[in-house]
């Protein structure tokens, strides 16, 4: 699913982009298939990734198929209610880094 959601939002950072105030260079932003396992992990590190996805997530939510049903929506919650404390710990690992040059840890 993460390399769909990349794949449809690097298909319309262009046109969601002008609304934002963004530095993204979707030429760094690689096909969501050429990504490894791996890598997709770590996606998040990468500003140009970041930006792309944090500009089209609102289509990425509301979008829907033809047949009216979401394209990612459904499939987002069901892996988020799935691996609850997955998110928890990425957001505690994210504040540690950035709160870690004012001594708290």
């Amino acid at each position: 699913m993460c390399r769909e959601i990349l794949n449809f939002a690097r298909s319309i950072y262009e046109t969601k982009g002008k609304k934002y105030h963004v530095s993204a260079k979707l030429e760094n932003v690689k096909s969501g298939n050429e990504y490894s396992d791996q890598e997709l992990v770590r996606l998040f590190d990468s500003n140009d990734v970041r930006q792309v996805l944090h500009v089209t997530f609102g289509k990425v939510l509301t979008d829907k198929k033809a047949d009216s049903t979401y394209l990612f929506k459904n499939k987002i919650i069901n892996s988020l209610k799935r691996n609850e404390n997955l998110p928890y710990e990425y957001l505690e690992e994210h504040f540690s880094r950035h709160l870690e040059p004012f001594g708290h840890n």
